[in-house]
């Protein structure tokens, strides 16, 4: 990598530039637009910095978090080109600095990443010294290799008998979906069974209600009796004026689905809500990860978190992201679903999936249970 990103350089020297503001640079590019054009002040921005050579290195790869996509792109590209030349040269005299750089974990991922493939290119015997300290990373991308590194050494030395207990083992570490569904069946063919719904955070126990109504896409942002107050034992006209009910729902699925077209009825141009009650033995930060087809507003003890109104456009894990804290004790979340007018086959699904977790995307402690119940049953600990 570091050899490709050689072409990235130039000749660049700072002689060659007026001398300018460096951290004014880096703040420039950390927030360059989202335009795809050229802009002359960046790229004389970005070549003051790799001019700058080393001393520019760390400072450039600081400035990552809170960038811009496109200014992030700026800034790695900048660290790329000047770690390429710099060892390329043989001059490794930076190496101190980006392992100690690496290990602080409260440095941005992406140059975290970075400077983990620059360190094994320099030595390709870090590799397995680095990436079992990854397991529990917050970068998702180190997690993820180390957990693949981890999954290698588990089929190659550890007795098949053996494996299924390693694997188990193994998946508390994992975030990526699409390696949690691969373990999951090599655990599951051995006999083994694992709850992926309770290892990502989801939600399993819902009441919902409606179909309020949502005609011509005019009430996204009506607020509903629902919307305002919570109130189990209420009842309210519905879109064909009979009187809506709060209904208890479990989430269905490997990832916890809650169909509302179920409970609600298979209707056009409505509004559906479902309320969960989730209890957390401390206050703590949590995100609020939503996947549906339908537009969605995620609320979270009466505070919106988040508003994202598009329809049928497809729908994948995590796909919206609220952020908030729950408080210690009785939280509740609240979910406004709403349905378009589509004919189309595709367009008749209605429903979501939820679930809390850290910024990792591993699930925070906390119980559910059906909201109002009369007896609780025995919770589901997350």
């Amino acid at each position: 990598m570091l050899r490709l990103t050689l072409v990235l350089t130039g000749l660049f020297t700072l002689s060659a530039f007026a001398l300018a503001d460096l951290p004014a640079d880096i703040a420039l590019l950390r927030t360059a637009p989202g335009e795809s054009r050229e802009d002359v002040q960046l790229r004389a921005a970005w070549q003051r910095l790799v001019a700058a050579g080393p001393t520019q290195l760390l400072p450039i790869l600081r400035g990552l978090p809170g960038a811009t996509p496109r200014g992030a792109n700026w800034l790695v590209t900048a660290a790329q080109a000047i770690a390429a030349r710099e060892f390329a040269a043989g001059r490794t005299a930076l190496r101190a600095e980006l392992e100690a750089y690496l290990a602080d974990r409260q440095q941005d991922g992406r140059g975290r990443r970075l400077v983990y493939e620059w360190l094994v290119e320099l030595d390709p015997t870090l590799r397995e010294k680095l990436l079992p300290t990854f397991l529990d990373d917050p970068s998702l991308e180190l997690r993820r290799d180390a957990v693949q590194f981890r999954w290698e050494q588990i089929d190659k030395e550890v007795a098949e008998a053996e494996r299924t207990a390693a694997y188990l083992a193994l998946m508390p570490y994992v975030r990526e979906k699409e390696q949690a569904d691969k373990l999951l069946k090599l655990i599951t063919a051995a006999g083994g069974t694992y709850d992926l719904a309770a290892h990502f955070g989801y939600v399993t126990q819902w009441r919902v209600i409606g179909p309020f109504d949502h005609t011509g896409v005019k009430a996204f942002n009506v607020a509903y009796p629902p919307e305002t107050q919570v109130e189990l034992t209420a009842s309210y006209p519905d879109k064909d004026g009979n009187q809506a009910a709060w209904k208890p729902v479990a989430a269905k699925g490997t990832y916890a689905t809650v169909d509302l077209n179920a409970p609600l009825g298979k209707v056009k141009g409505a509004i559906g809500y479902a309320v969960a009650e989730v209890e957390s033995a401390r206050e703590q930060p949590v995100e609020i990860r939503v996947g549906s087809v339908n537009a969605i507003k995620i609320f979270l003890n009466g505070e919106l978190l988040l508003a994202h109104e598009e329809y049928h456009h497809g729908a994948h894990m995590d796909q919206y992201v609220g952020r908030g804290r729950l408080k210690a004790g009785k939280n509740l979340v609240l979910l406004k679903v709403c349905q378009n007018e589509q004919t189309e086959s595709y367009a008749t699904i209605w429903g979501f999936q939820c679930r809390l977790c850290d910024a990792t995307g591993g699930a925070v402690p906390f119980t559910v249970a059906p909201v109002g119940a009369p007896e609780t049953p025995p919770a589901n600990e997350r």
